[in-house]
């Protein structure tokens, strides 16, 4: 009689001399034989047999359960699963968002579709070189690689592959310099805020505000008037803007606690008040002509009107200006984000010898040494004015 499926099955000679395996069909549960001429041979066929019928009866066990088939599913499939079952609830939204964001852009176009089981370092180390060639961020490359490490560790821990492949992986100096932002010198900041006028006159305060309070351009887009002292001396961050596509593929807009977790109070220079006042004056007067009432809850930033300004906007404004200044005046400056802004304030407040804890507590910060080596830059004309500084008697 041949051995159950968890056995070896049963192995005889027959009386023409071939020999013949019987085994019980776990699926069907019933008796099926494999032939040879040899009894090497037909035990090498029991072997791969059994083999072949425990992978179907893992897979119909997968497929009744709806449980995750370790052989089929795909990187794209896994990654759905680790980034909403065990980070959605655990990290901040703005978090949550940027591991989507990098896994869309920097990962699914070149592995997305492989099984997880199959990928392997040759792999992870293509996409690695793929990035690398974009010329992006050492802090971009890293942070991306990094993660992927952790969604592949997490599959290892539920027994859904045998290795880590990004284990291995080392992403030290590749990719430019993580300090490639930097403050903006008087002669762009001159040409940028003069474009402003000419151009684009009525978005010319939002970036009054960003260079004179370090304000991130997420938390600029979530500022209500709910958050402006009525002497506009002060404004309060409490929110910031989180943007992102969600597993379906839907465009998600969430406004959370800002970046560090820290609701923050901010002061306003003084002739910067009597600006953010004219700011609120014209955009009343808009509210007025469309018979609207503008609220606390709306937002001080709006294009088009009751719609918050996101960064995009902010960026496509930035862009149209240069644009701008090259056709009017040859001028190029080079390309620069919203967050320049902030690497700008920071620079000119530390050189300006406003105390460090004041800057950190304006800017959000959450050390001092972390302010000095990402946000504080020089030029020449900011060491020229502090080598005048210096107090020495010849």
């Amino acid at each position: 009689m041949a051995k159950r499926f968890n056995g070896e099955g049963s192995i005889r000679q027959r009386t023409n001399g071939s020999w013949e395996a019987r085994y019980t069909n776990p699926i069907t549960n019933k008796q099926q034989s494999v032939y040879g001429k040899t009894k090497q041979e037909v035990q090498k066929k029991l072997k791969e047999k059994l083999r072949e019928l425990d992978e179907l009866k893992k897979e119909e066990e997968y497929n009744r359960n709806g449980a995750i088939n370790p052989n089929k599913i795909t990187l794209n499939e896994w990654f759905d699963i680790y980034v909403n079952r065990y980070k959605k609830e655990r990290v901040k939204p703005q978090t949550y968002a940027q591991m989507i964001s990098q896994y869309r852009v920097h990962i699914k176009p070149y592995i997305g579709d492989n099984k997880l089981r199959d990928i392997n370092v040759g792999d992870i180390t293509d996409v690695v070189n793929i990035l690398n060639k974009k010329e992006l961020s050492n802090y971009v490359i890293k942070n991306t690689i990094s993660r992927l490490k952790s969604c592949f560790e997490t599959a290892l821990e539920e027994d859904i592959i045998t290795k880590n492949p990004v284990k291995s992986i080392n992403t030290n100096g590749l990719g430019k310099s993580a300090n490639i932002r930097r403050s903006l010198t008087n002669d762009e900041l001159y040409w940028f805020f003069r474009g402003l006028t000419e151009h684009s006159i009525h978005d010319k305060f939002l970036f009054q505000l960003m260079l004179t309070t370090g304000i991130r351009v997420g938390e600029l887009s979530a500022l209500r008037w709910k958050n402006v002292d009525e002497d506009f001396k002060f404004i309060t961050i409490d929110s910031t803007l989180t943007q992102y596509y969600n597993d379906k593929k839907e465009y998600i807009v969430e406004y959370c606690t800002p970046k560090t977790d820290r609701i923050r109070k901010i002061p306003i220079k003084d002739d910067v008040q009597s600006l953010f006042k004219q700011h609120k004056t014209i955009l009343m007067e808009k509210y007025h002509g469309r018979k609207m009432t503008l609220t606390d809850e709306d937002f001080v930033f709006q294009k088009p009107i009751k719609k918050g300004m996101s960064q995009e906007k902010v960026q496509r404004i930035i862009d149209s200006i240069r644009n701008y200044l090259d056709k009017e005046y040859g001028i190029k400056l080079e390309r620069f984000t919203p967050h320049y802004f902030r690497h700008t304030f920071a620079t000119v407040a530390i050189h300006s010898d406003i105390p460090s804890i004041d800057i950190q507590k304006i800017g959000g910060w959450t050390d001092g040494a972390m302010l000095s080596k990402v946000y504080a830059h020089s030029n020449e004309e900011l060491m020229t004015n502090s080598i005048n500084k210096l107090n020495i008697s010849f």
